[in-house]
């Protein structure tokens, strides 16, 4: 069940990352037309930066301390933890992903933006 709980959470945080990186392409493209003159540079760090947003909002939002903790637990504590995992523990950790995912993805862009704003 916490491997289930683990797919959710990867597969949540896969499609909001995909989802932020797709919906600011042209925001980058239009950030980096400014600073970047070659398109083919450009292109290339456009696709990277998406590439980033996808990664770090995976492993932002991914949650494995549940599973970590149901692996390292003691044989007897395991069937309570199972009992644990109700519709009310699904949808907060299903919350934290979101959460983590956004914040994770929003710290990736601030530092891209302070580092175009230096340049």
């Amino acid at each position: 069940m916490f491997v289930n709980l683990l797919a959710a959470s990867f597969l949540l945080a896969l499609a909001l990352s995909a989802t932020i990186a797709w919906i600011s392409k042209e925001a980058i493209d239009a950030i980096l037309r400014r600073f970047v003159v070659d398109p083919v540079v450009r292109a290339g760090f456009e696709k990277y930066i998406r590439f980033a947003i996808v990664v770090v909002g995976i492993s932002g939002g991914t949650r494995v301390k549940p599973l970590q903790e149901y692996i390292t637990a003691a044989d007897y504590n395991k069937p309570a933890m199972l009992a644990a995992l109700t519709q009310e523990f699904w949808a907060l950790e299903l919350y934290r992903t979101v959460t983590g995912a956004l914040e994770a993805v929003a710290g990736l862009l601030l530092v891209c933006i302070f580092l175009a704003l230096i340049a």
